[in-house]
């Protein structure tokens, strides 16, 4: 008589085994990220951000009081007055809606920016994000940006002049680098300097570099990183920057309001004078050298 066959031994689910939970029948499951860090935002914007409410409720507040005369209850009214102005000001320039329509963009069409589409659902499911709105500048100046307040309300922005200078792994590796500001948060906080300096920046370079200077300098450099974390190809981003330092990273069709709101937020920032880096800023050529060491 044959020996009974021995039953296999079943393994546990690996669920089981590892305390998580196993993904649904069907579910597309994201690869691990890397990860990515997250933007911080700095005090000095979230002041300027609180400002105008806080002159509009201490104003109110002082002139409703009656306390000191006809001159403290005046001076309580221009408070309140002003931070109402500023208040509404910074909402309405400083606002990613306002900043689309600055830039003259329009909806991506899926049939006719096919490889656009193709490439950022491909991202995005690396990344673990929801696809954001596409948009295009008719525009021969190739450069990219990425708006927006959170990364399912956000807006990726192509000029037609990067979808024709770049091929579909340069154009990858920018689209990967303007998701990656999505992933980090650093569109939540430039959406945050926006508004806390709207108004400013829509009429001074000074509130501009203002700004400009309440985010972190290296977030250019880092979102490099986490692109090719994603990518896993630093040669293309590389080869990509090196086109966007060889042209003009200002588009030809931006309004002085627009370059003012955005100048900061493109993949190649527009073109400052000579030696105008903040501590910790790489500029374009010493991003793409850093890439070129990977």
């Amino acid at each position: 008589m044959a020996p009974a066959r021995a039953e296999p031994r079943r393994q546990a689910p690996l669920a089981r085994r590892t305390g998580s939970r196993a993904p649904a029948r069907g579910a597309r499951v994201p690869p691990q990220a890397p990860a990515f860090g997250r933007a911080e935002l700095s005090t000095g914007a979230r002041l300027a951000d609180a400002a105008p409410v806080v002159a509009l409720v201490a104003g109110g507040a002082l002139a409703a009081s009656g306390l000191g005369g006809i001159a403290v209850t005046f001076a309580g009214a221009v408070l309140a007055v002003a931070g109402a102005v500023v208040g509404l000001g910074n909402l309405s320039f400083g606002s990613p809606r306002r900043a689309l329509r600055a830039l003259h963009a329009h909806p991506a069409d899926p049939a006719g920016a096919a490889r656009l589409v193709n490439l950022t659902e491909g991202l995005c499911f690396g990344f673990g994000l929801p696809v954001p709105d596409l948009a295009i500048v008719d525009d021969p100046v190739p450069n990219t940006l990425a708006l927006g307040r959170a990364p399912r309300s956000a807006t990726l922005v192509v000029t037609t002049g990067a979808l024709n200078a770049f091929d579909r792994m340069r154009l990858e590796a920018v689209l990967a680098h303007e998701l990656a500001h999505i992933k980090r948060g650093d569109t939540a906080a430039a959406a945050s300097v926006m508004r806390a300096f709207g108004l400013l920046s829509a009429l001074s370079p000074a509130g501009a570099r203002l700004a400009e200077g309440a985010l972190a300098a290296d977030r250019e450099a880092l979102a490099d990183r986490a692109a090719i974390g994603v990518t896993r190809f630093p040669p293309a981003l590389a080869d990509a920057l090196e086109t966007l330092a060889g042209a003009e990273t200002r588009p030809t069709s931006l309004g002085p309001s627009a370059v003012r709101l955005t100048a900061w937020q493109w993949c190649a920032p527009f073109a400052r004078s000579p030696g105008h880096c903040r501590p910790g800023e790489l500029d374009l050529l010493l991003r793409i050298a850093a890439l070129r060491e990977l």
